[in-house]
């Protein structure tokens, strides 16, 4: 195979005796110097790439939500509420964009370096609130001077402006973008030096047959939803597998507190205690756990539990700003909120605020998607009910027109059974089916579940530890 060398023409070999200086002033301090402005470099232009990056998809959302706002609403009263909903929206969007780079900006950051050097091209971003305060202002200037001007044509002209200034800021990004990376590939560094003369690629051969234990760590990450039946062991008992129907499994991608520390920081709401906290376990000031407690703030107001979600929001930031402050944060953000810092504590706690704001907005949409997609569940149950249900108060099996062989064998064994499984096998409800089984013996649960497997009205998932014993499969 040949080789590609033409990777390595971007090879810069540097030698200790290429740097020059004053005999009076220290050489080695003069290569460190050296070599601390080319980091500095680096890193400026790394997290410029990543700031107009951000800059890119927020300009992107913004522009989707102007061009989708319809100004062809009759009623100007609800036409102004919902432009003040979306300018809400916008505005929370460009701030949480600008926290995002502040922090990566400061993060880990040198504190030798001083402020990273103003940039134009950075400072031209379109500052979205001041965009539409102008709006706003506009709007007031209108209506006093003409009451009768059009608000829905005025509107959708200036929307279709800041559009197009939008996209005009798009292209000016994206030519920046490709200037500074050609810039960064120019030479080879630690960063960007991976394989490019030697590639090779290794095709796996698919397995024929997983390993048992393979299946089972997979399974072991699962969450599972038990519901017991009448064979259930007393409190005092240790229960069994075969005590136990598994009506589903649930995938829990959501993050909890998985530190013992982290979990008991969560419940501090004092700085004081907090800083002292930290000072006993400095190891919770870490990425995982920041984020582990902001997510347990959304569990816990999802769960109705507010104070205990506003005081994981503090506690979550607490632990972002002592690790974007740099080497010395935790020290310098507990400094400023002891000792009475009024402009700090004013800034950290509006951010404990429109944090925890944030959160409250977005689960009051997920309850209300919840309960209507349960409604829309609920409609969908019923109508189909009302389909299956016959005259003498049993149920058929809903079909196509050309029902396969299959169907045709579940719609025969669903016919065998009673009007309460049948009802109960339509809605698939965990509380009905725990309901029958509960009255069933254990073989004749049993049956009812082999019966049902075997005709396709069910599927059964093979327990790997015995996968013989039908009462420790699970019902999926």
């Amino acid at each position: 195979m040949p080789v590609d060398y033409s990777k390595w023409d971007k090879l810069e070999i540097s030698d200790d005796e290429d740097i020059e200086c004053h005999p009076n002033i220290d050489k080695a301090s003069m290569i460190r110097w050296h070599q601390a402005a080319l980091h500095r470099q680096r890193r400026e232009r790394r997290d410029k790439i990543s700031t107009l990056e951000l800059e890119t998809t927020l300009n992107d959302s913004v522009a989707k939500i102007l061009k989708e706002f319809s100004t062809d609403q009759e009623n100007v009263v609800e036409l102004i509420k919902s432009f003040m909903g979306i300018c809400s929206q916008i505005d929370d969007m460009d701030r949480e964009m600008i926290k995002k780079v502040a922090i990566m900006w400061n993060s880990d950051r040198d504190p030798r370096w001083g402020p990273p050097e103003p940039d134009e091209v950075l400072n031209s971003k379109i500052r979205y609130g001041e965009s539409i305060k102008s709006l706003t202002e506009k709007l007031k200037k209108h209506k006093e001077e003409n009451p009768e001007f059009n608000f829905n044509t005025w509107l959708r002209k200036e929307l279709d402006e800041l559009v197009e200034r939008i996209s005009k800021r798009q292209t000016i990004i994206k030519k920046e973008i490709e200037k500074e990376r050609e810039e960064q590939n120019k030479k080879i560094t630690s960063e960007n030096m991976y394989s490019g003369g030697f590639d090779k690629t290794i095709i796996n051969k698919p397995k024929q047959n997983p390993k048992p234990e393979e299946k089972k760590t997979e399974k072991s990450q699962k969450k599972e939803k038990v519901i017991e039946t009448i064979h259930t062991p007393s409190a005092t008992s240790r229960p069994k597998k075969s005590d136990k129907v598994i009506i589903e499994q649930e995938d829990d991608d959501e993050s909890y507190i998985t530190y013992g520390p982290a979990k008991e920081f969560s419940h501090i709401n004092d700085f004081e205690k907090s800083y002292k906290f930290i000072g006993e376990h400095p190891e919770i000031v870490d990425q995982k756990y920041q984020d582990e407690i902001l997510s347990e703030a959304f569990h816990a107001q999802m769960d109705a539990k507010p104070a205990y979600a506003r005081s994981c929001v503090q506690q979550s930031l607490i632990i972002q700003y002592c690790k974007s402050l740099g080497n010395d944060g935790i020290s310098l953000f507990f400094k400023r909120m002891i000792t009475g810092f009024e402009k700090a504590q004013q800034m950290f706690m509006e951010d404990v605020n429109n944090t925890y704001n944030h959160i409250v907005n977005r689960v009051k949409i997920l309850k209300e998607k919840r309960e209507a997609e349960e409604a829309e569940e609920k409609r969908q149950i019923e109508a189909r009910l009302k389909i299956a249900e016959q005259p003498d108060g049993t149920y058929i099996w809903p079909m196509d027109e050309n029902p396969s062989e299959e169907e045709k064998k579940k719609a025969e064994t669903f016919a065998t059974l009673t009007p309460d499984i049948q009802k109960a096998l339509l809605t698939m409800d965990p509380d009905d089916i725990n309901a029958i089984l509960a009255k069933m013996t254990k073989e004749e649960g049993q049956e009812l579940i082999r019966k049902c497997s075997e005709s396709g009205l069910i599927q059964i998932v093979e327990d790997d530890e015995d996968e013989g014993d039908l009462a420790d499969n699970e019902l999926d």
